[in-house]
């Protein structure tokens, strides 16, 4: 049993996080509701017209995809137990530890509170998941990277060749439309999720994760092109905030010289044409957005954090549970789908124990990006901007249903662990191109003798 273990824990572990990654665009394709838009349909607040329901065989098709999701992660935590694992240092474990506890904390306010709700599936999808990811074999960050970018390429190339492909199915309608591009009038990309803010998020991370110059192919600029493609076209202002942040913690130890000074001349080029190519729309639009009563409200979200913090001062300890935003009769209403704001959303889910485990999760988080930013090249603390600054306007650690948020949350969690102090103590081989240098692990003794001149002859005849 312990040598099937360590044969079957590290394929059964890739498919399990595959299934997790892809499990987004799954829905999205399949089993989201989404007709042609039309451009004579009232528009929805960014997201796709509805034609119909889901049928009954696409509702079959999502179970199955849940179940076999969940029996791959229970899958994972079997055979991890049964066999050796390279342990992912006290760092690694503080982030998994405190995740945990920051997704305990509705599942509490479900057990012990007065609304329930402790039986939907939803609330136990991402612990499952980061439990799974702590207790798999350890992989090198070069293959960790590989398979990151495959993922979020997925979305960015997916969305791309949808919108070239079935335009009106990839576009929605919206009346949030920050500025007018050319070609698309008042529709943003939605691509393969369910939502434009969710896409330009994921966009944001995919952009970070293509840049870091970690074991990167030659083709790299071409996979950022498209992430920026996307993160544009998505027309997110959260993720518009997210994605500077993130570049600007990402090169760090002289990494830009690594880049080759032509792409260096051609990517300024780049952003220089496109700068000019939007002014027009930037121009125009920009004194829309400030006069519009949108900024002052920011798009509504001050009313739903009237009534989140309503729900919150109604048990202060335990909140009022996960079914806020399902229970018509909540101070919600079933009018919203989340509070719009992590901390909102944690206090008026699972108020102060909730909001206590969301702190520490964010301390660890902080203290793995820190430990592992020089050996990432500052990917660890790129993820983490992008994923802070997405809580402000946003709720990506509620970890409900096949969100991409789930995504962001595993690719934030498979970056600290990669880059834990422990994990990666055994090193990693050689770099790929354009990958960070490993430091050297001589002692001072063999540094000093690999300096040293070499003898001369009279040294040799003595």
């Amino acid at each position: 049993m312990r040598h099937s273990a360590i044969t079957v824990a590290p394929r059964l572990a890739a498919v399990a996080v595959w299934a997790v990654g892809l499990g987004p665009a799954f829905f999205a394709v399949v089993l989201s509701p989404r007709g042609p838009a039309d451009s004579g349909a009232p528009a929805d607040w960014g997201l796709p017209t509805a034609q119909e329901g889901p049928a009954a065989w696409q509702l079959q098709v999502g179970m199955g995809y849940l179940l076999a999701t969940v029996a791959l992660l229970v899958g994972v935590l079997l055979f991890a137990l049964a066999g050796p694992r390279r342990p992912a240092g006290p760092v690694g474990a503080a982030v998994a530890a405190a995740a945990l506890g920051m997704y305990a904390g509705p599942v509490l306010s479900a057990l012990f509170g007065g609304h329930g709700g402790a039986g939907d599936w939803r609330l136990y999808l991402a612990p499952l998941t980061v439990a799974a990811l702590y207790a798999a074999p350890r992989i090198r960050p070069a293959a960790m990277m590989r398979r990151v970018r495959a993922m979020l390429r997925v979305y960015t190339w997916g969305s791309l060749c949808a919108l070239a492909v079935a335009p009106g199915w990839a576009l929605a309608a919206s009346p949030i439309v920050n500025f007018r591009l050319p070609g698309l009038g008042s529709s943003r990309l939605v691509g393969v999720t369910t939502h434009p803010i969710l896409l330009g998020v994921i966009a944001s991370a995919a952009l970070a994760v293509e840049l870091a110059p970690l074991y990167r192919s030659r083709l790299w600029p071409l996979h950022a092109g498209a992430a920026a493609a996307v993160l544009v076209l998505a027309q997110s202002r959260t993720a518009w905030l997210a994605a500077p942040l993130g570049l600007l913690l990402l090169y760090r130890r002289g990494a830009h010289h690594r880049i080759h000074p032509l792409l260096r001349r051609l990517l300024v080029l780049g952003i220089a044409v496109c700068g000019a190519v939007l002014v027009p729309a930037l121009v125009t639009g920009a004194g829309q957005v400030l006069s519009d009563r949108e900024v002052s409200t920011l798009h509504g979200r001050t009313a739903v954090w009237d009534m989140a913090m309503s729900a919150f001062r109604s048990d202060v300890l335990l909140g009022y549970g996960p079914t806020l935003f399902t229970d018509r009769s909540s101070p919600v209403q079933a009018v919203y789908s989340h509070a719009h704001s992590q901390l909102h959303q944690t206090l008026a889910t699972s108020g102060l124990v909730g909001a206590a485990g969301l702190l520490l999760f964010a301390a660890a988080v902080v203290v793995a990006a820190a430990r592992g930013a020089a050996a990432g090249a500052g990917l660890p603390w790129a993820l983490t901007a992008v994923t802070v600054a997405t809580c402000v306007t946003e709720a990506p650690l509620r970890g409900v249903d096949f969100s991409p948020f789930l995504l962001l949350v595993l690719v934030l969690v498979s970056v600290l662990l990669a880059w834990s102090p422990a994990a990666g103590a055994a090193g990693d081989g050689p770099p790929l191109r354009g990958a960070a240098p490993d430091r050297p692990r001589h002692s001072p003794a063999v540094l000093r003798q690999s300096t040293d001149a070499p003898p001369t002859p009279a040294k040799l005849a003595r």
